[in-house]
């Protein structure tokens, strides 16, 4: 036993979602990033650490069009509600100085859904139970892709 043999050192490992199918609304599942290295695309993404239990970041396309699903799993329910809120502010926030527009909101399904324009995409993002969805999607067919979303990630 070394100097260091008393302390109990262990990894702290993100836990893994398996939330993707292979096939989303005839788009093929790509990539499928998942554990810490989704956790680490997350915070990229952010520009800062979010304290989340585990994420996963899917990317689905066909020929003609790609949409990405990026999941975060908070600890509690009341977090993942925090989570979404506070994404709401922060792009009302940033009107101007993102490539965001400013969101609308809606119910679907029970759900409080935000919408907003950038990138060339529409942006769907909620909160359901302990997880937050933001949805990339190809503005051709994204209320079709909302709903078949929905399906799946709820």
């Amino acid at each position: 036993m070394g100097a260091f043999g008393a302390i109990n050192f262990h990894e702290n490992k993100a836990e893994k979602l398996n939330l993707a199918p292979e096939i989303f609304a005839e788009m093929y599942r790509v990539e499928d990033v998942k554990g810490d290295a989704a956790i680490a695309a997350v915070n990229d993404l952010h520009g800062k650490i979010i304290d989340i239990k585990a994420a996963e970041v899917i990317t689905y396309r066909n020929f003609a069009e790609d949409a990405r699903i990026w999941i975060s799993q908070a600890y509690t329910v009341s977090d993942a509600v925090y989570l979404c809120e506070l994404m709401d502010r922060k792009i009302k926030a940033s009107i101007g100085k993102s490539p965001f527009s400013y969101p609308e909101s809606f119910k679907q399904q029970g759900i409080k859904i935000y919408k907003t324009y950038g990138m060339g995409k529409v942006h769907y993002y909620y909160q359901s139970k302990d997880k937050v969805f933001w949805l990339e999607l190809p503005p051709e067919q994204h209320q079709e892709l909302l709903a078949k979303a929905l399906e799946i990630w709820k």
